[in-house]
């Protein structure tokens, strides 16, 4: 699971409210059910437009493999417009494929791969994080040792009236009152918490946006 950012930089102006959004994804897709499932995790976490396609259109007598530029197009073995090939026949073609297994690696697992395959896509690689089991929380402090923080559980999954952001959405959240004390650069990171699981989200710096004009 690709979950955190490189480290950031959010300016802050004093006194200003801040509402500074994170989108917490993972590169990874599972395709089918059961034993028909197939898990695609892309190779390089900086490539967000891969696509999966899994055709069972028409006839096909085997199982082939495309690639153009990021769309994975596998032409699944079929019938009638019903898919034949199994999971792990899948996987060897994809894995057999030079371009294809550049951008990904592909498993049957959880299943044993006798499945027969889904026709379904084309369907983002990447997909949004489902925090929803988990506790989200952001700390401020003037330098990362420091203890305790200068500003306590900072991130929030809900809006100030409660509706839910978008999956795999947390907002880091300042009052004015908060950005109005700040007198230096700050360190902050977000963590998503699921006893024992724990995951930092995002982490890096809050700059203060100072301004150079005064009256």
């Amino acid at each position: 699971m690709t979950t955190k950012y490189d480290t950031v930089e959010v300016s802050v102006k004093r006194g200003d409210t801040l509402a500074q959004p994170f989108d917490i994804t993972q590169n990874q897709l599972v395709t089918g059910s059961g034993d028909g499932r197939i898990t695609w995790t892309g190779k390089d976490s900086s490539i967000k437009d891969i696509q999966i396609d899994l055709d069972a259109s028409g006839t096909n007598s085997s199982t082939s493999v495309d690639v153009d530029d990021h769309l994975i197009t596998v032409t699944v073995e079929s019938s009638g417009d019903s898919p034949l090939a199994t999971s792990a026949e899948v996987v060897a073609a994809v894995r057999g494929h030079t371009e294809a297994s550049k951008l990904v690696s592909v498993t049957s697992a959880p299943g044993d791969g006798s499945g027969v395959v889904a026709d379904e896509g084309p369907t983002n690689l990447t997909q949004p994080v489902d925090l929803s089991a988990y506790t989200i929380t952001a700390d401020v402090r003037k330098n990362p040792e420091d203890d305790p923080p200068v500003f306590a559980n900072l991130a929030f999954t809900n809006d100030d009236k409660g509706n839910k952001f978008e999956v795999g959405r947390v907002v880091l959240n300042m009052t004015a009152t908060q950005t109005g004390t700040m007198t230096q650069d700050y360190y902050f990171d977000i963590e998503a918490t699921d006893d024992p699981t724990v995951l930092t989200l995002v982490k890096g710096r809050l700059v203060l946006d100072k301004d150079v004009t005064r009256s």
